[in-house]
């Protein structure tokens, strides 16, 4: 091969990994609780937001901001792309116990979870037996409100 063609050549690669550095953003590790939001500002405006599985985090778009919200535990990829379908961010996210304070109770077969602050205090998470009945309990509470708002 002449050198004519080993400098086409190089010239094709490195403009070949150009093109695909600038199309492809390096992936970011996020570490994230339950219920817990992180707030992202990106390069530019974001205009498809990708979440591989949504059970487990959600992205809300603001402007030139993504809000992150950890749903349930385990692992999920959010791509945001702009416009153009430019990459302006890949997120690997992984929604964990970042907390030592939570205490996870079984009894007669069912789960129920603490928070100790430093007193154990009964919360919610996803699984438990009470979960349930916490959401019958929210439901009532959210359409009393409703109707003392709908009242006035």
């Amino acid at each position: 091969m002449s050198k004519k063609h080993v400098s086409y050549a190089m010239r094709a690669v490195a403009l070949l990994g150009a093109m695909w550095m600038a199309g492809a953003a390096q992936a970011v590790e996020l570490r994230i609780e339950p219920d817990e939001s992180k707030i992202i500002t990106l390069a530019g405006t974001p205009a498809t937001v990708i979440v591989s599985n949504p059970i487990h985090a959600d992205a809300t778009v603001l402007d030139k901001k993504v809000v992150i919200q950890g749903r349930i535990y385990g692992k999920t990829d959010i791509s945001i792309l702009d416009a153009r379908g430019k990459v302006l961010a890949n997120l690997e996210v992984q929604v964990v116990n970042k907390d030592n304070r939570r205490v996870t109770v079984y009894r007669n077969g069912q789960r129920f979870s603490y928070l100790c602050l430093p007193e154990c205090n009964p919360t919610v998470t996803v699984g438990d037996a009470s979960l349930k009945e916490m959401s019958k309990q929210i439901n009532l509470k959210a359409t009393a409100t409703r109707a003392a708002t709908n009242n006035q």
